[in-house]
């Protein structure tokens, strides 16, 4: 038996002497049988289709670890207008570009055989690949902060659009897309990485 929380939460802010905290919005009590991905995007569905709260009606970001990086959780949520879903991809993934709607066509002229749908899925990017890859990222910030120690440093984010996940088990995601977003801190002084990996985050949604 197993419980599942949402909170709204407010965690350090860089620069804030406020206290973080933790606001619980909805547990759940999850079954033994019941598929924790599907569970879990059923309860975000019931707190965003509530009309005494606010969420629905807002532009409300949910944030979620790597769990829930699966197509059962990000398909049923995608058509929520205000609801950007924020997860945490794990860096053995795997994301494909988008083919655009020439791409798609001139993929289609090339096609000898004329049956079937348009592919809409093009090249495919391992995210622990990221350094020899051959596509520049759509947008790239780099700017500072100073951790909870005093210690300053680089926050170096990078952002690809319309990257794709594959449909599985039954979920499709072929219209789906999402921004994928990478987020490095750097030593102020010398520009190297601090940590090995980057942080991938997914972000889906209407808005």
């Amino acid at each position: 038996m197993a419980y599942q929380w949402l909170a709204w939460q407010r965690g350090t802010i860089y620069g804030v002497a406020e206290a973080p905290w933790n606001l619980p919005l909805s547990i759940r009590r999850q079954g033994i049988a019941s598929q924790g991905h599907t569970f879990a995007a059923r309860q975000v569905k019931d707190l965003v289709d509530n009309k005494e709260l606010p969420f629905g009606a807002h532009l409300t970001v949910n944030a979620s670890d790597r769990y829930y990086g699966s197509p059962e959780y990000i398909a049923p949520l995608y058509e929520q207008p205000h609801l950007v879903n924020t997860i945490r991809l794990t860096n053995n993934r795997a994301v494909w570009k988008a083919l655009s709607i020439g791409e798609q066509e001139q993929r289609r002229a090339n096609n000898s055989d004329q049956r079937g749908a348009n592919a809409v899925y093009g090249e495919k990017y391992k995210l622990s690949e990221a350094e020899q890859w051959e596509l520049p990222p759509d947008e790239e910030d780099t700017f500072g902060v100073a951790l909870s120690n005093g210690r300053r440093v680089l926050v170096q984010v990078q952002a690809w659009d319309n990257m794709m996940i594959r449909t599985k088990r039954g979920m499709n995601m072929k219209d789906k897309p999402f921004r994928l977003v990478s987020v490095r801190l750097m030593d102020a002084q010398t520009k190297e990485p601090i940590f090995k990996r980057r942080m991938w985050l997914g972000v889906w949604g209407q808005r």
